[in-house]
C-alpha cells in the first residue's frame, strides 16, 4: 500500500500496532492520527479574536477498570488490555491492576476515583440526584476520590463534575444518557439477575441499516435467541423496544443488558423464539416491516411493543420488561 501512494506522488506514514480487531488497538491509532490531522501553525489563527493555539499533553490511555458484562464487545474501551506471552510463549493478554474510575465493592458501596490533578473541586452527581463531594487522595498523586455508600441497587448513571462541569471518566465504564456520554456503575440486585452474563445457550445481535423516505440512514439492533429459525423455535413473534429521547438504540445493549436477559429467560424455557428489535423512539412503521421481511416474518406476525420512560431508571426497565416477556407465553 506505501508503494502504491508513493506510485501516486501521495505521501503516507506506516505505523504498525501490537492487537486485534478490537477497540484499544483503533484507540491508540486514532490518538496518533488526530494529531497528524489536525495541526496548524500560529499563523492561521490571526483571524480569530483572542485564539490561542492549544498543545496536548502526553495523556496515559492505559487505565482500565472491571469488566463491563456485554456480549457486543469482547474488549471496551476503557479496559487497555496488556500484550504479553504466557509460560509457553504464546501472545497473551493482560490487564494491569491500577486504579479503577468507578469500583463497586463487596458490601455494594460505589468507590469512585478521577485523575485531574490542576482541578480546584471534584464531585459526583448520581442518577437520583445526589451530590458528593470528592477529596484528594493522600495515596495517589492527581487523583481524587470517594466511597459512597447505600447507592441504589441496579443500574446508576454517574456523572463527574470538575469544577462544576460535567465531564467523562475515561478510567470507567461508558454509557449514553442526558442525550450525552455519560459513567455508570453497575449495584448487583439481591432479588434481580436476569440480566447478568451467565452461563448459557446465547443469542445473536444484527445490525441493520435502513433508510426512510427522507434518505435518512438508521442502524438498528436485532436480537435473535440461539437456534432461531430452527424447528424448535417460534419465529412468529417481535418485540420492539423504543429507548427513551434522550437515549440511542445501543442503549437497550449495554444499559438495558437486553441481550443478557433474553438469554436468561430462553436458558430457563421462561420464553421461545422471540426476535427482539431494538429502536430509537424515532423508528417508523415502515423501518420495522423492512427488518423482518429479511427474517421473513409477515405483517400478521404478533408483535409486541415495549418503550423506555424518560424518566424511568434502567433498572426499573429491566424488572418491566422481563415481566412483559413472561407475561405474552
Amino acid at each position: 500500500m506505501v508503494k502504491e501512494f508513493s506510485r501516486q506522488g501521495k505521501n503516507s506514514t506506516p505505523k504498525v500496532y501490537e492487537g486485534y480487531h478490537e477497540w484499544h488497538v483503533w484507540r491508540k491509532s486514532f490518538k496518533d492520527f488526530a494529531q497528524m490531522l489536525f495541526t496548524w501553525d500560529d499563523a492561521e489563527l490571526d483571524d480569530i479574536d483572542k485564539a490561542v493555539p492549544v498543545r496536548s499533553k502526553n495523556i496515559d490511555f492505559t487505565t482500565p477498570v472491571q469488566a463491563d458484562e456485554s456480549m457486543v464487545f469482547f474488549d471496551p474501551v476503557y479496559r487497555q488490555i496488556q500484550f504479553e506471552n504466557d509460560e509457553d510463549g504464546k501472545p497473551a493478554g493482560k490487564y494491569p491492576d491500577v486504579i479503577h474510575g468507578i469500583r463497586v465493592t463487596e458490601d455494594n458501596s460505589i468507590e469512585v476515583n478521577l485523575f485531574a490533578p490542576d482541578a480546584k473541586s471534584v464531585g459526583v452527581v448520581l442518577e437520583n440526584g445526589t451530590e458528593e463531594l470528592l477529596y484528594r487522595s493522600k495515596k495517589n498523586d492527581g487523583y481524587w476520590e470517594k466511597t459512597i455508600g447505600n447507592p441504589a441497587e441496579g443500574f446508576n448513571y454517574v456523572t463527574f463534575m470538575v469544577n462544576g462541569t460535567p465531564v467523562v471518566n475515561p478510567a470507567a465504564p461508558v454509557g449514553f444518557g442526558y442525550n450525552r456520554a455519560v459513567n455508570f456503575a453497575e449495584v448487583p440486585e439481591r432479588n434481580f439477575s436476569w440480566h447478568e452474563l451467565k452461563e448459557t445457550d446465547h443469542g445473536q445481535i444484527h445490525i441493520h441499516y435502513s433508510c426512510d423516505g427522507d434518505g435518512q440512514v438508521s442502524m438498528n439492533y436485532v436480537y435473535t435467541p440461539a437456534g432461531y429459525g430452527e424447528d424448535n423455535c417460534d419465529t412468529g413473534r417481535v418485540c420492539v423496544l423504543e429507548c427513551a429521547a434522550d437515549e440511542r438504540n445501543f442503549c437497550w445493549i449495554h444499559q438495558g443488558k437486553i441481550a443478557n436477559i433474553m438469554d436468561n429467560l430462553s436458558g430457563e424455557g421462561r420464553i421461545k423464539g422471540i426476535m427482539i428489535i431494538m429502536a430509537d423512539s424515532t423508528i417508523s412503521d415502515d423501518i420495522i416491516g423492512n427488518i423482518t421481511a429479511i427474517y421473513g416474518i409477515k405483517d400478521s406476525a404478533q408483535k409486541e411493543w415495549f418503550k423506555k420512560g424518560d424518566n424511568e431508571s434502567w433498572t426499573s426497565c429491566r424488572h418491566r420488561f422481563v415481566n412483559l416477556m413472561c407475561g405474552i407465553q
